[in-house]
């Protein structure tokens, strides 16, 4: 290469890039170190040149307020850290009964992002390594949404809330482009209006959502203050615990019609009821106690894992909400997630009940040990998304839910219901929510995973799965694996000409 080549070479790079002294890849960018808080703040001239003006042009030269490390509750999140994805969002329905005039609450809406920086923020990637910051802008405002559904009440209320919090459950949120919050505004009633509130859980955790309360309409919760657990390395009895649960785990167990697939991606959602006679049923084999519903619904599953399997053991990985969250401070402790790997293992033949009281004990010991951080745990067996199918969901199983239209009356607000959800790209996952009324649960897949892009097979199957657990309840296992397994052959053989 002659020297004029090698110059008209380096000044197309400075045009594209910027000049030596500002380009990545000469003069790479320091690791920052962290003050107390648990970040650096940048400013404008740190940045290299095509990076400055990369970030001024999507954001506005006027509307850069600060720009930050990652805190390592937030490096956490984005690694995944607790099986749990950046993507994972919250959703909380209140009940209302005030006089709201939209113009006032829009206003209060305003002031509350203009006092809290947290919400302002947007989370971006750039330079060579590709290094997420967070970005505090100068101005921002959520989406504020109005509808009535003022002509309806009783269950036709309740479903079509159902219905209204399942589509904006279908949207996340882009992380650097959006408002990591949005608001609705249903009115219910005469001077009464559901409230839902969704977020971002990486701004769930960096803020409490009473003060969404005290700006909104004046309101000071009576909650007590939430200490948030500081998750910490598991202890050698902790480890000795997770070693003999996953000691010789094997190869990640297969799921009927489900393939992994490393091309396209798709988010679809499947929504599902358990029925009212086995909802009953359910109920009075477990006594209504809600860790024995929990460990029935995941045996189901567990079952009908193995029959497609042919082995002793099968893994599932449960994900639960913090032992101490209730509606009355479940605003605060959302983003708090325990996984727990379970086994099912069976070497003997016991009976249904006797199989489900075994995983029942299994999971109480590994709830008193789950605030210990799982990182450690899983560097044994690699990577959960290279170890389970996928992850079920029990963090909607809180107590004293009721329907909205069921919900005492009394003045101010009350938290109704509570969402949480993984709006990633998730392949499969399968979230569980209670309340007096119901027991539904929902499929988030990727449809180029099955066979004929549906889930529903899949669902069909777990329906099949725990009908028979719940009518065999005093038999042998042998005898549930032989009904569950004709079953399910039997299900698959009435479609086999135009579905599969």
């Amino acid at each position: 290469m002659d020297y004029d080549t090698w110059k008209a070479l380096l000044q197309e790079h400075d045009d594209n890039y910027g000049s030596y002294e500002d380009s990545p890849y000469e003069t790479p960018r320091e690791e920052e170190e962290e003050d107390d808080e648990g970040y650096k703040v940048l400013q404008l001239q740190d940045l290299n040149r095509s990076d400055r003006d990369m970030l001024l042009s999507k954001y506005g030269s006027r509307n850069v307020e600060e720009i930050r490390t990652l805190t390592k509750a937030e490096r956490d999140i984005f690694g995944s850290a607790d099986f749990v994805s950046k993507d994972f969002c919250i959703q909380l329905l209140y009940k209302v009964e005030l006089d709201l005039i939209r113009d006032e609450f829009r206003q209060n809406i305003k002031q509350m992002f203009m006092d809290t920086p947290e919400l302002r923020v947007s989370y971006f990637r750039f330079g060579v390594d590709q290094k997420r910051y967070k970005l505090i802008v100068k101005t921002r405002f959520p989406l504020i949404k109005y509808q009535s559904m003022n002509f309806l009440s009783g269950e036709n209320l309740d479903r079509a809330l159902r219905k209204y919090m399942a589509d904006d459950r279908e949207a996340g949120f882009d992380l650097e482009k959006d408002v990591l919050m949005r608001i609705s505004v249903i009115r219910t009633g005469d001077d009464e209006y559901a409230i839902l509130l969704t977020e971002s859980r990486l701004i769930a955790e960096a803020w409490n959502e009473q003060d969404f309360l005290r700006y909104a309409f004046g309101i000071s919760s009576h909650a007590a203050p939430v200490e948030l657990v500081q998750k910490k390395e598991a202890s050698f009895a902790a480890s000795d615990y997770w070693g003999s649960i996953l000691d010789s785990m094997h190869t990640m167990p297969r799921l009927p019609r489900f393939n992994k697939y490393p091309g396209r991606r798709k988010q679809l959602w499947h929504y599902a009821s358990i029925d009212k006679e086995m909802r009953n049923l359910l109920l009075s084999k477990s006594f209504g106690n809600k860790d024995m519903i929990m460990s029935i619904l995941h045996t189901a599953w567990g079952m009908m894992q193995k029959q497609v399997n042919y082995g002793r053991d099968t893994y599932v990985c449960l994900i639960l909400s913090d032992n101490m969250l209730n509606l009355e401070n479940s605003s605060q402790t959302a983003g708090q997630v325990y996984p727990i790997p379970v086994r099912l293992s069976i070497d003997d033949d016991p009976t249904v009940k006797e199989l489900v009281g075994r995983q029942l004990r299994q999971t109480l010991m590994s709830k008193s040990i789950a605030c210990a951080s799982m990182r450690s745990v899983m560097d044994r067996v690699g990577e959960p998304e290279d170890s389970f199918p996928l992850f079920l969901f029990f963090h909607g199983f809180l107590p004293d839910k009721q329907p909205y239209s069921k919900t005492g009356s009394k003045p101010g607000c009350r938290l109704v219901d509570l969402h949480t959800w993984d709006a990633g790209e998730t392949d499969l996952a399968l979230y569980f929510d209670m309340n007096k009324d119901s027991i539904n649960y929902t499929f988030v897949y990727n449809p180029f995973c099955f066979e004929n892009r549906s889930v529903q097979p899949l669902a069909k199957f777990f329906e099949i799965g725990l009908s028979c657990l719940l009518l065999l309840w005093d038999e042998k296992v042998s005898l549930f694996e032989e009904v569950l397994q004709e079953e399910m052959r039997g299900w698959d053989k009435s479609f086999d000409t135009y579905v599969f």
